[in-house]
């Protein structure tokens, strides 16, 4: 799904909310390469974020272990620094 949402975006067409949510599943679960990454928050923050962008990627991959569940429920951010603990 990345690879395509990358190609609307460039192409500056809206992604659903529903879309969005899918792509971040993608990003978070590690299924989506840096690149791909890269260029699609690039390509997002070129055309300009709508609401359902930005809510659709605040849904994304709510599951046990991501950053997000991670901040949500009280975890120290010091350990998302780098994928490391900070000293």
């Amino acid at each position: 799904m990345i690879r395509e949402a990358i190609e609307k975006v460039i192409n500056r067409i809206n992604l659903s909310e529903a879309e969005t949510r899918v792509v971040f599943d993608e990003i978070m679960s590690g299924a989506a390469t840096a690149a791909q990454i890269a260029a699609f928050l690039t390509a997002l923050r070129m055309k300009g974020e709508t609401v359902e962008e930005i809510t659709g990627a605040a849904q994304g991959h709510a599951g046990e272990g991501s950053a997000r569940s991670f901040l949500l429920g009280g975890g120290d951010s010091r350990y998302l620094r780098y994928g490391a603990a900070a000293a």
